[in-house]
């Protein structure tokens, strides 16, 4: 992570000693980009960066819509799929990237009704193959994962005789298809694969949900090896015999599957259920989460740490609405801590998803509301222990936006993907995909002897410069403080302040190894205070 010097000014007695007191974190938008689509269904980001996002764009029907963008937010290619079958929708689920940049796709499109349809793409977004899976009622898959061969596995649910069967498939990287494995549970109800996940030793985990009779909709876990040979198949019933419904699956520590979702019950609403499986089946270790009104409360996502601790997201309703709920349990499942987070209008914030980065720290992403009613996309972090380090709202005025998926990238930049209306369109409702990345700058407060009289901002140093600057400001008291940089067409490139500073002098260093050469400029707005300067960044 970047280190960013703040040298803070406090009136003390010449014999004081420099001291560090305190290390906080700013975090600014690097970049934006948005297209224009009705729903954004999913992301992912490769090792080196770049950003895929699928969703679906509406051309008298529904089409799958798959977007790449490079680290720095230019977008690359994008590419639609339509099966031109009269107005029938074509919808996107799930995504994966191989280590060679190929791009596989699954999710439904309809023709006389509705089937499986795996798409691979290449690096450079043009179509390797397409294959079809389904008979003549409606089949959809839902996940798929590759394995360290990049061979491709999908999972799904397929309509058989009035039932759904759990259908999962093992292509080549070639498209050929290996195998395929039904799963129609022991009532012959409906049994449906949700969430796909390969283990580096070949095995295959498919989790959905399966329906009985006497319990409802529980969890399901299924081990395939990489023959397609079932190991074993496991059910979770939740105390009311209700509807227990899979959301997210992770493969973590020691092998272990971890699973969460929502389970009805006992005069509890809906619950967060999180459950942690060893490789053979059992369970280590299984928790609910009820929230304070034993309302509605409803697990979304969740990440596991290298250690195995286990982070899950959603919304739980509270007196004044839903708020963010995120839990942390122990490699052994032992509660460690909770953090709501309540929007600042008591209102209903719902989260989206969460991610962990390599120090522990933990991110989650979603939306407040407005005092408007309308909505705006929220990330939050959270150390290991569970304080809160920032929070960041994406609060462009007149339009609604929100946080669906989150990742965190090795130089621990955060990427959130979702949805957000067009500026200025007053609707109210999404109509355009949304990117936004941030970059963390941690920096340290250090006592020094005095207090500024004035404000200022100097000029940066070096300039010009290549690829990083130093910017200098004083502010005289406890203040709310901007510091943002623009091309010369006005555009925002960089928000390097956004907060409340306490009186003293400050250096932070600009890096601008994204931004081309050319002309900036930086402007400091703090109280009545305004100024900007001008800087020349040459590559």
């Amino acid at each position: 992570m970047k280190t960013i010097i703040l040298i803070f000014l406090i009136a003390l007695t010449a014999e004081c000693r420099s001291q560090i007191i305190q290390e906080q974190a700013f975090v600014q938008q690097l970049w934006k980009a948005e297209f224009g689509a009705e729903n954004q269904l999913g992301m992912t980001v490769d090792a080196a960066g770049n950003i895929y996002v699928i969703g679906s764009i509406f051309n008298e029907s529904f089409d799958w819509l798959i977007i790449k963008y490079s680290p720095s937010g230019e977008r690359l290619w994008f590419t639609q799929f339509n099966e031109d079958y009269g107005e029938r929708d074509d919808i996107p689920h799930a995504i994966a990237v191989d280590n060679l940049g190929n791009v596989y796709v699954t999710g439904e499109s309809y023709y006389l009704s509705a089937d499986y349809l795996t798409i691979k793409y290449n690096s450079q977004g043009i179509e390797q193959w397409q294959k079809r899976y389904g008979g003549p009622s409606q089949d959809i898959a839902h996940g798929i994962a590759l394995d360290e061969n990049r061979n491709v596995y999908v999972t799904g649910q397929e309509m058989t005789s009035g039932n759904l069967n759990c259908v999962t498939l093992k292509y080549t990287s070639g498209g050929d298809l290996l195998w395929e494995k039904h799963y129609d549970g022991p009532t012959g109800n409906y049994d449906m694969g949700k969430v796909i996940a390969a283990a580096s030793d070949g095995s295959i985990y498919v989790t959905g949900s399966t329906e009985s009779p006497a319990n409802g909709y529980d969890y399901l876990l299924i081990k395939y090896n990489s023959s397609g040979t079932e190991q074993w198949v496991r059910t979770f019933d939740g105390p009311a015999h209700g509807t227990d419904g899979v959301r997210n699956m992770v493969l973590g520590y020691n092998n272990s599957i971890f699973i969460t979702g929502i389970s009805e019950g006992t005069g509890t609403d809906y619950d967060y259920l999180t459950v942690r499986y060893n490789a053979a089946g059992y369970i280590q270790w299984s928790k609910r989460y009820n929230g304070p009104v034993n309302g509605d409360d409803r697990a979304v996502s969740l990440a596991v740490d290298d250690i195995g601790n286990t982070y899950v997201t959603g919304y739980s309703m509270s007196n004044t609405g839903y708020d963010y709920a995120t839990v942390k349990y122990s490699l052994n499942g032992t509660y460690q801590w909770l953090k709501r987070e309540d929007g600042s209008n008591a209102s209903d914030d719902y989260a989206g998803d969460i991610a962990v980065d390599d120090d522990g720290d933990i991110y989650v992403t979603g939306k407040f509301k407005k005092a408007n009613d309308n909505y705006l996309m929220a990330t939050v972090k959270y150390s290991s222990s569970g304080s809160q380090k920032w929070v960041k709202k994406y609060d462009v005025s007149g339009k609604v936006s929100e946080g669906r998926n989150i990742f965190v990238d090795g130089s621990e930049n955060i990427i959130v993907g979702g949805m957000s209306d067009r500026s200025g369109s007053g609707h109210g409702w999404y109509e355009q995909f949304l990117v936004v990345k941030y970059t963390q700058s941690q920096y340290v407060i250090q006592n020094r002897v005095g207090i500024p009289n004035t404000f200022s901002l100097s000029q940066n140093y070096p300039n010009p410069f290549n690829p990083s600057t130093k910017i200098s400001f004083s502010i005289p008291n406890n203040s709310y403080t901007k510091l943002t940089v623009y091309d010369i067409s006005g555009k925002q490139v960089a928000e390097l302040v956004n907060g409340e500073l306490e009186a003293g002098s400050y250096n932070i260093d600009f890096d601008a190894s994204q931004l081309s050469s050319g002309t900036y400029f930086y402007r400091l707005e703090t109280g009545s205070f305004a100024e900007v300067k001008k800087m020349v960044l040459v590559k």
